[in-house]
C-alpha cells in the first residue's frame, strides 16, 4: 500500500481501508476528483489508470513527480523550512514559472500553510510541539510515488469532460468531489448546481462508480434510487490530538457490501 506523497484537505486517508474492498473488477481506473489519491495510491494497479482533477497546481506537481522526480527532488537538497522562503513561495505565485518550479512551489507551500490548508493566506505554519518540517526526507516517498505513477494518464479537466471521454462497461470511476454546502475547505467553488451535474453524469454512464460524500440530506435525496452505505470517520488534517468523525456516505451503481468497519488507518 503506497501513501500518498502529500496531505490534502479532504483526503481519503483514513476512508481508504472502507473503499478498496468496494472496488468491482474493471480494466479502466478513473478519479475524477483526484486530491491526495489515497485511495488510487493504496489500491492495486489497473491495466488504464486516469487521474483527474481542475486544480492545476496540484495536476502540474503529479506530472513533474511522474516525469522528473530526480529533477524535483534536487531543488530541495539545500531546502530549509523558514518563513522567508514561503513568504518568498508566495510572492510569486502568480508569475509565470517552469513546471519544476511550480511543483516545488506547490510542494512547500502544502508544507507550510497552517494547517496543511492550500490557500492564498501567508500563514506560515509553525508550532512549539513539533520539529521543523524535514524537506531532506522526503526522497523515499517521492520516489514511490513516481513508480506508481508509470503508465498513468494525468488530466487537468473537470469531471464532465473526464467521464464521458473515459467511460466504457469495463470502466470503474472513483469519484470524492467536495463536499455538499460545506465552505472554506476547497480551493474551487462546487456549487449544488455541479453537484446535480454530476449526479446526472454517474447515471449516464455504461460503467460502475462508487461516489464518496458527505452525509447530507440533500445527497441522500439526489442519489434515492441508488445503493447507499453510511459510515463514521475520523478526521482530522492537522496534527492535533484526537479529531472529529464525519458522516460519510458512499453511493454507487451496484450492490455494495453490508459490513464495514469504522474507516481508522494506522
Amino acid at each position: 500500500m503506497v501513501p500518498s506523497p502529500i496531505k490534502w484537505q479532504g483526503g481519503k486517508a483514513r476512508l481508504r481501508r472502507i473503499i478498496l474492498p468496494r472496488i468491482p473488477e474493471h480494466i479502466c481506473y478513473v478519479e475524477p476528483f483526484f486530491g491526495a489519491g489515497w485511495v488510487f495510491f493504496a489500491k492495486p494497479k489497473s491495466k488504464v489508470e486516469v487521474i483527474a482533477d481542475v486544480n492545476t497546481e496540484l495536476m502540474n506537481f503529479f506530472s513533474v513527480v511522474k516525469s522528473d522526480v530526480e529533477g524535483f527532488l534536487q531543488q530541495f537538497d539545500w531546502t530549509l523550512y523558514s518563513r522567508e522562503e514561503f513568504v518568498h513561495i508566495m510572492e510569486r505565485r502568480g508569475l509565470e514559472r517552469d513546471p519544476l518550479t511550480r511543483a516545488y512551489d506547490f510542494f512547500y507551500r502544502i508544507q507550510s500553510h497552517f494547517g496543511g490548508k492550500y490557500n492564498n493566506a501567508i500563514d506560515w505554519g509553525y508550532g512549539r510541539g513539533k520539529p521543523a518540517f524535514d524537506f531532506g526526507g522526503i526522497r523515499p516517498r517521492m520516489e514511490l510515488a513516481h513508480e506508481r505513477l508509470r503508465g498513468v494518464y494525468i488530466e487537468n479537466r473537470p469531471f464532465h469532460d473526464v467521464i464521458p471521454r473515459f467511460d466504457g462497461p469495463d470502466t470503474f470511476f472513483y469519484c470524492d468531489p467536495p463536499y455538499f454546502d460545506l465552505t472554506g475547505y476547497h480551493q474551487h467553488p462546487f456549487a449544488k448546481e455541479d453537484h446535480l451535474r454530476l449526479r446526472d453524469t454517474l447515471a449516464s454512464v455504461q460503467g460502475k462508480w462508487l461516489l464518496s460524500i458527505n452525509d447530507h440530506p440533500e445527497v441522500r435525496h439526489w442519489y434515492a434510487d441508488f445503493p447507499m452505505d453510511s459510515v463514521d470517520v475520523l478526521y482530522s488534517i492537522s496534527r492535533q490530538k484526537g479529531g472529529r468523525k464525519s458522516g460519510e456516505l458512499l453511493i454507487s451503481n451496484y450492490a455494495l457490501p453490508t459490513n464495514h468497519e469504522e474507516g481508522v488507518a494506522p
